[in-house]
């Protein structure tokens, strides 16, 4: 198989699941996990004596591939986070993983970026004039009308979705990211600064590393 072309730098196993981190080349960084319930997976659950169509069946065996990428350092700390959550993801058919995957996504920045995490909050908390409903009401009727001609309905929808300081509290800091990235656009009080910026840009990016695996793990669904 392939895993045993490339250099491995990390592996662990218990009974059920192999974990690898494996070295591509000298730029790229491949996370792979190997358990018998993720490797087959068919759409009717019927599994090795499967009846479904051929175009079903093609779901069937999965490389364990994960996700490919150059920051070594956030693989490092996903391998970490799959390691000490194997006994769980052992068990997951390939659909039941990408599930785990993105219902775990702040539970990893938490753990494994919490210095940065609370930054950001901690600077939020700090805006008290965000996401009152006058302040709300004011910047929505700006947003819209600047983008009323153009192709922006998810933008107004996720506004929309946040509508009051209460459904803002309790978001996310990624859907907090997300409204920022409005905000930023038509930010005529200047609320966010520079530094709010690169912090956003920071955890959002890794954010991004670790959706890689679940945007691959449902291509294979």
């Amino acid at each position: 198989m392939e895993k045993n072309k490339l250099d491995t730098l990390l592996e662990y196993s218990d009974k059920n699941a192999t974990i690898y981190l494996k070295k591509v080349d000298d730029n790229q960084f491949r996370l792979i996990i190997e358990t018998m319930a993720s490797y087959h997976y068919c759409t009717s659950g019927c599994k090795r004596k499967c009846h479904c169509k051929d175009k079903d069946w093609g779901n069937d065996c999965w490389g364990g591939c994960l996700l490919t990428h150059d920051n070594i350092d956030v693989l490092t700390n996903i391998y970490d986070f799959l390691k000490k959550n194997i006994n769980e993801i052992s068990t997951l058919n390939r659909a039941d993983l990408y599930f785990w995957f993105i219902s775990h996504d702040i539970t990893f920045l938490s753990e494994y970026y919490s210095k940065l995490c609370e930054e950001i909050e901690s600077y939020l908390d700090t805006k008290k004039e965000i996401f009152t409903d006058e302040y709300y009401e004011s910047f929505k009727e700006r947003y819209i009308n600047k983008y009323k001609d153009s192709e922006a309905e998810d933008k107004i929808w996720k506004i929309s979705a946040l509508s009051n300081k209460n459904n803002f509290k309790n978001s996310t800091f990624i859907e907090k990211y997300e409204t920022y990235e409005n905000y930023r656009n038509i930010d005529e009080d200047n609320i966010f600064n520079e530094n709010l910026e690169e912090k956003f840009s920071q955890i959002y990016n890794i954010y991004f590393i670790y959706e890689y695996a679940s945007f691959n793990l449902e291509s294979t669904l």
